[in-house]
């Protein structure tokens, strides 16, 4: 069963070892930079016809040293896919092996595209995954037959006017840890609502954390100046900006302008 160009399917398949930049990927978003958490860089994979095999496997692998097992029959991925994941222990090292129902494992390609451009947005548990998953329905309709075409999905977004799935993207991006997106997103929000002092607080932050604390301070200024006029120095809006701005100043090495912020 062929899922893409690079990736298909037997009844027992020996997967190459996970690339590095996913290992460190995976340990970074999904693990807190605890690498002794990566249990599935030697993995394989086994696919049954019916369900009575699968039983059959599972109970095999019953046998086996089983130190974790996700089971995604009872809890399936945000897109629908279900498998089962075997986390076994073989001469000290931990090893994974998958097992696939051939009837879902076709559905699996169909959505293939899509799971792998945002599976690190959908890392965590399904209260998560739900939340996350209405996020990316505010985005509409995407064509999922490739990654460039994901991709184009969000330019043409950024060239709209809507502000609801520019919004999502923006979230999407901070979830990514995308900068450029975020700040390309953000930017446009500011552009279609040129007082928004959020806005310009968002925008001012995620340049701060681009690297660019000069181009950062404008924004963060003018937020705090406009939420200290209209809502007072109190105010929870005003406190984040002066927050957002100290931050900035800190970065630059303004120590006592940041300092005086918080007197």
């Amino acid at each position: 069963l062929s899922l893409d160009e690079e990736k298909y399917y037997t009844c027992l398949t020996i997967a190459p070892l996970k690339t590095r930049a996913r290992c460190v990927e995976k340990v970074m978003v999904e693990y807190g930079g605890n690498a002794s958490k990566l249990v599935d860089v030697l993995r394989c994979s086994i696919v049954v016809n019916t369900e009575e095999q699968l039983i059959q496997i599972a109970n095999s692998l019953g046998f086996l040293n089983v130190v974790r097992l996700k089971n995604r029959f009872k809890e399936p991925l945000w897109n629908g896919y279900r498998d089962a994941l075997y986390n076994i222990e073989i001469d000290e090292m931990i090893v994974e092996v998958q097992v696939h129902f051939a009837a879902t494992l076709s559905f699996k390609k169909e959505s293939h595209v899509l799971y792998a451009f945002f599976r690190t947005f959908f890392a965590g548990n399904l209260d998560a995954v739900k939340t996350r998953m209405e996020i990316l329905e505010g985005l509409g309709n995407i064509d999922a037959s490739s990654h460039s075409s994901i991709e184009n999905h969000f330019r043409s977004l950024l060239a709209s006017t809507d502000i609801v799935p520019i919004k999502a993207t923006t979230i999407l991006s901070k979830a990514f840890g995308d900068y450029e997106l975020e700040a390309n997103c953000t930017s446009r929000l500011l552009e279609l609502d040129s007082k928004n002092t959020s806005y310009m607080r968002d925008l001012g932050t995620v340049k701060r954390r681009q690297g660019k604390p000069d181009e950062a301070s404008p924004l963060l200024e003018g937020a705090f100046e406009s939420d200290k006029e209209q809502y007072g120095v109190e105010h929870l809006e005003t406190l984040s900006s002066m927050h957002c701005l100290a931050a900035n100043y800190k970065t630059q090495n303004r120590l006592l302008e940041a300092e005086k912020m918080f007197e």
